[in-house]
């Protein structure tokens, strides 16, 4: 079988792991162990470019998204920062990455404004607290 890509979606591509969950699962999630590298180091190395490999989680800017494929990554996936600013793509390719939005306002109505999204959305992405970074 032939694979287009792995994805590596982690909170933070630098951390070498996922940040905990806070929700309950049936089975115990191994909170101790720590990969001695990054994932996307490590899917990369095994991959051995059989497959491409698209990092995520943490990339707010070009640099970051530059880290990533240093660590390994062919590709990268770019989430909240996009939730948080949709013009963030034009803004990274016309080098205007001063004016990247850095987080959704306080309140919710100025969310679905700024957004135009519906308020379900907003109660969602809301309900993870810290997920979505605040001004």
């Amino acid at each position: 079988m032939d694979l287009d890509y792995i994805s590596v979606s982690l909170d933070d591509y630098r951390r070498s792991r996922p940040a905990g969950e806070t929700r309950v699962y049936d089975s115990p999630v191994e909170k101790t162990y720590t990969p001695a590298r990054s994932p996307i180091t490590e899917f990369a190395r095994v991959i051995a470019g059989r497959s491409a490999v698209m990092a995520s989680g943490g990339i707010k800017t070009c640099i970051d998204a530059e880290g990533a494929i240093k660590m390994g990554a062919d590709l990268v996936a770019v989430g909240r920062a996009v939730v948080v600013d949709p013009e963030w793509l034009s803004k990274v390719r016309s080098k205007n990455e001063t004016s990247i939005l850095a987080g959704l306002p306080k309140n919710k109505l100025e969310i679905a404004k700024a957004l135009s999204i519906p308020p379900r959305m907003v109660e969602y992405l809301l309900s993870r607290p810290g997920w979505i970074p605040r001004l």
